[in-house]
């Protein structure tokens, strides 16, 4: 076994390769990633660190804290791909290691190992720590609060140290599955050994929450501390008294009372309000203000409230009480997708589960650090599955928690292969395998109609294949860990091939670079762009300016009109008719087909304008 040390070494290292390997060389895709990108590009330009704004408008969608970090990363690189991706991955590295740690602090040091590997090769983490986009930037504070709040409770000894007596694991104090016939009348006093020691550490917590709320608002406080509270709420439930034995557990009944009765119990006015005041409101309140509340108080001020009315009004009551943007869904959206976004470690998150239920079908204790991690996952996953607005992303930071579950799985599996259903692994190890044979046949079809020339991508369907197929042989001849380590050369090596390589050759057949790089060149940099029932946000990151963009050809026109340089972007499908309406004629100088569509969009510019560029470049060049 690896020394601590060297674990993490490997852990930065394997999540630096899947995290900055061609991390600037894709173009930025559209939607999010440009929008973020040109607003951090324009608040830099004006030498504005306050009021965000994206295509010269006020942009409500979210606070300021990723914008700063670009503008420092622009002041360093310059405004391109890397630098505004750059700290997104930075950040995203710096939640994998801080996973190890919250690893072995609750387990040992191999659970947080095999988290972190977990983490840094599932296919949504990566996705937002390679993009200029907010989600990698809050999820690294909400991990970081939850480790101050871990480190703070047990110190560096860990919490399998602080259970009372010869318990040698954290203490289960009212966490068996037992029946009870009645609800507890009083707390157990054990649950407070699960509060923070020092008011350092709480300061501490509460202050990185508080980035976490210039990162993504008041979802950054409100759910880490919704958190804690389940947590303590359940770890402070009497002990209660078995009514079964092993050999003749209760029926469905009973335990649907005794689920009923936990909740009560859970959720009896006076502990609720025991549990809030034992999280100290008051210096939460304090510290998060202190650390969030003034850029708030000054882009509220700058905007006459606009900002403030937008973000909370829109972007937050009204994302929870109503799908916006037709991001609508089941309340079984989050956990479909995320056997598809934990890829490729949601096959074993599925044994991670039967497991648990396992443990709690046979009445096992569940211990504290088991609890902690699974009431972290659980209250994002019921929060946003109660949203009305659905979007993968949202429950992003709970993937910890489940890198956590799944690497507690693993060590298990290792230790005690027996306990685990040679049947379930083989159909987990065998989905690999399916999924390889559809990427390897359904790719080329894809590619063949959406992105002409990329066949080879089929390529990347080899690897979940053969991995999922050596896993499957070495687990069926129990040599687990060798089947364990192979997953993990799976992860890396598919992680490192999608977003390295495959991203990189998927992003040459966007249009917004190309289309901005030839007007800059045949027209000028001062064009006034204007697009036709089409938008792309990354025209308005690669050409520098303002994109007007109209869904009415009366207004499309009054503006071309009204420009003095303009270039016109729109569907080919619309050509005829922009030709028909606009006087004075255009010339075409790009067309390419629209990225993952069946049209193409054409470039136009009036010639006079660019003999006007010609003759300005000739000139420049003498």
């Amino acid at each position: 076994m690896l020394s601590s040390a060297r674990q993490q070494v490997l852990i930065v290292s394997i999540a630096a390769l899947v995290l900055l390997a061609n991390l600037g060389s894709a173009t930025l895709f559209d939607e999010d990633e440009p929008k973020n990108a040109a607003c951090g590009a324009e608040m830099f330009a004006r030498g504005d660190w306050i009021v965000p704004t994206f295509n010269h408008e006020l942009r409500t969608d979210k606070p300021v804290l990723l914008y700063w970090l670009m503008l420092s990363s622009y002041h360093v690189l310059g405004v391109n791909e890397l630098a505004a991706r750059l700290p997104s991955a930075l950040l995203a590295i710096g939640t994998v290691l801080m996973v190890y740690h919250l690893g072995r602090l609750l387990y040992r040091p191999q659970v947080g190992f095999w988290a972190a590997i977990i983490l840094a090769t599932s296919l949504m983490f990566d996705v937002v720590g390679r993009a200029s986009t907010p989600d990698s930037t809050l999820i690294f504070f909400i991990t970081a609060g939850a480790l101050a709040y871990v480190r703070g409770v047990a110190g560096s000894a860990g919490w399998l140290s602080i259970a009372d007596g010869d318990a040698t694991l954290g203490a289960t104090a009212g966490l068996s599955s037992s029946v009870a016939k009645e609800p507890a009348r009083h707390f157990d006093p054990r649950w407070r050994r699960y509060l923070p020691r020092s008011i350092g550490w709480w300061i501490a917590m509460y202050a990185l929450l508080g980035l976490a709320v210039l990162t993504k608002g008041p979802v950054g406080v409100v759910l880490p501390i919704g958190v804690l509270a389940t947590f303590l709420l359940v770890m402070a439930r009497e002990p209660r008294a078995e009514t079964g034995c092993a050999s003749n557990p209760p029926g469905w009944r009973s335990r649907v009372r005794a689920v009923c009765w936990t909740v009560a119990d859970c959720l009896r006015p006076s502990h609720v309000v025991k549990v809030l005041w034992a999280l100290r409101p008051m210096t939460g309140m304090a510290v998060v203000a202190l650390v969030a509340l003034p850029w708030y108080l000054a882009v509220g001020l700058e905007t006459d409230g606009q900002w403030l009315a937008g973000f909370l009004g829109k972007h937050n009551v009204n994302r929870f009480l109503q799908p916006l943007e037709g991001h609508r869904g089941t309340i079984f959206y989050h956990p479909a997708v995320v056997h598809v976004t934990f890829f490729p470690w949601s096959m074993l998150l599925l044994l991670t589960l039967v497991t648990w239920w396992r443990r709690v079908h046979q009445r096992d204790a569940i211990h504290a650090s088991d609890l902690f991690v699974a009431c972290w996952a659980a209250t994002y996953f019921v929060f946003f599955s109660l949203c009305r607005t659905k979007l993968p992303n949202y429950v992003l930071p709970a993937y910890p928690a489940l890198a956590l579950l799944t690497g507690v799985f693993l060590d298990c599996w290792i230790a005690r292969p027996r306990e685990v259903s040679r049947k379930l692994v083989a159909l987990a190890l065998g989905t690999y395998v399916c999924v390889g044979i559809g990427l390897v046949v359904v790719l080329p079809i894809v590619a063949y109609i959406l992105l002409p020339g990329e066949t080879l991508l089929c390529l990347i369907g080899l690897i979940p294949l053969v991995g999922g197929a050596l896993a499957w042989r070495f687990a069926m001849q129990e040599r687990i860990t060798r089947a364990v380590h192979t997953l993990m050369v799976m992860g890396v090596v598919f992680a490192v091939a999608l977003f390295s390589v495959a991203a990189v050759r998927v992003a040459r057949h966007q249009t917004s670079a190309g289309f901005a790089t030839v007007a800059r060149e045949q027209v000028g940099p001062a064009a006034d762009w204007v697009t036709l029932n089409h938008f792309e946000p990354g025209l308005v990151f690669y050409s520098g300016n303002q994109v007007r963009h109209f869904d009415s050809l009366d207004a499309f026109e009054q503006q071309v009109a009204q420009s003095r340089n303009p270039v016109l972007l729109v569907r080919d499908k619309d050509l005829d008719q922009v030709r028909a309406r606009l006087p004075g004629g255009f010339r075409e100088l790009a067309r390419q087909r629209r990225f993952l569509r069946r049209h193409d969009l054409v470039l136009l510019a009036r010639p006079d304008n660019l003999a006007r560029a010609s003759r300005t470049g000739n000139r420049q060049s003498r």
